[in-house]
């Protein structure tokens, strides 16, 4: 018995169809295949038929898109997947990292939100985003906003492609060095000098509106410490009898689970978590502290966690935020510069003004200081470190090779005098 040969299927043009090929009513092409990765088929829990269809007006463009889809099979590129829109994807990247900070979290989910969830480039699908789309997407962002800012933006949406590239989702990441047209353009942080310092000091302990700042600009500059950690002091944390500080916690006021809330937390890394000594002069504000907030009423009055007794409350007795002290800091400035202005005046001089002020300008401030002291002491830079809470040494040198660079210009200068001298 032999076997009848199959026909072939032809269009009304009398062109023979594939397998997967037929000719709509309409005159247009489709054709429909199960997509496959490593010879398995690839499951769309979406749908429950995995078959794929594609349509072309022609059959010669419908062939062309079945030579994308066979190359797409040979590199084990996964098309379904490859139809996530960029939302979808930085949504499931954000979902999938489990060991964030919560307050880093946050931030990846304030970023999603706001610029990436309802754009047009968060509906585009991940495997049709070429380096082009990135790119006017970047140009969008950076008109209102900072090139530093687009770097926590480009954070995530690298991140996401890279995940969808390591799953065969896409071919390559697009976003791939495009950060180079993206220079940095936040100035460099400068600490305060001694003289800026002491002016600083002297105009906020004397003033009747910002003299109960005066002991938290002294504790930041002694202790060195990140202002989410200063915040979450509490009297327990610093022993008086063994001049010591424990910082193991922050708190922090972010967005929290929908709404904005103080939260209490870890700090983010193990070399966050240390003992610091207390300076006298550190001691001194601290008690000075204590005594204001008894004076003005300010005693603590919310539970944080497990944390209450703040050392740093409002009048309301909640505990101080980055944003409000930074706002305050930035009315004392301008208070300061305005009283010096017109005292300059009076005496015929130059006004010694004082750059912006903030929690971190602070901090860099005393490590700054505290820089100096070890270069000069010729100290072990390791308990600076320590001191600091850097993760990394590395971090700690960057400061301690910028602040000193003034004391080794003074060195040289005094060199070449004593050479002169000499006659050398």
């Amino acid at each position: 018995m032999t076997k009848t040969k199959k026909k072939n299927r032809k269009d009304s043009k009398g062109k023979v169809l594939r397998t997967g090929e037929s000719e709509r009513s309409n005159g247009t092409y489709m054709y429909r295949y199960v997509p496959k990765i490593r010879g398995r088929s690839v499951n769309s829990p979406e749908k429950k038929d995995n078959r794929i269809t594609i349509y072309a007006k022609t059959l010669p463009e419908l062939r062309q898109k079945e030579l994308q889809i066979t190359q797409d099979i040979i590199e084990e590129i996964d098309t379904v997947n490859g139809n996530k829109t960029v939302a979808s994807m930085t949504k499931l990247y954000i979902d999938l990292k489990k060991n964030l900070h919560f307050t880093t979290r946050e931030s990846y989910r304030s970023v999603y939100r706001c610029h990436i969830k309802d754009s047009w480039f968060g509906e585009m699908y991940i495997k049709d985003v070429t380096k082009t789309d990135v790119i006017l997407f970047y140009n969008e962002i950076t008109e209102d906003l900072t090139n530093s800012f687009l770097e926590n933006v480009h954070r995530i949406i690298h991140g996401c492609f890279d995940l969808a590239l390591e799953n065969h989702w896409i071919r390559f990441n697009p976003t791939q060095n495009v950060m180079r047209l993206y220079p940095a353009n936040v100035p460099e942080r400068q600490p305060y000098t001694k003289e800026q310092e002491n002016l600083l000091l002297n105009f906020v302990k004397n003033d009747g509106t910002y003299y109960i700042y005066y002991p938290l600009i002294i504790c930041f500059l002694e202790t060195m410490l990140r202002a989410s950690e200063m915040f979450g002091l509490t009297w327990s944390n610093i022993d008086f009898i063994n001049n010591t500080i424990t910082v193991d916690h922050q708190v922090l006021y972010t967005r929290y689970e929908g709404k904005y809330q103080f939260i209490a937390s870890k700090v983010k890394t193990k070399a966050g978590n240390r003992v610091i000594p207390l300076t006298q002069r550190a001691k001194k504000a601290f008690l000075y502290q204590r005594k204001q907030q008894i004076s003005l009423n300010r005693q603590p009055t919310i539970q944080v966690g497990s944390y209450s007794d703040f050392v740093f409350t409002t009048r309301s007795g909640r505990p101080y935020t980055v944003p409000n002290v930074d706002k305050y800091f930035s009315r004392l400035i301008k208070a300061y510069n305005r009283k010096e202005a017109a005292l300059a005046k009076k005496e015929g001089r130059d006004p010694i003004s004082l750059p912006h002020l903030t929690c971190h300008v602070l901090r860099h401030t005393g490590c700054s200081n505290f820089c100096k002291l070890f270069y000069k002491e010729r100290l072990d830079i390791k308990i600076l470190q320590k001191w600091m809470g850097h993760a990394s040494i590395e971090i700690t040198m960057e400061i301690y090779n910028h602040a000193t660079e003034a004391d080794q210009e003074d060195a040289l200068k005094a060199i070449e005098q004593a050479r002169q001298k000499l006659c050398l």
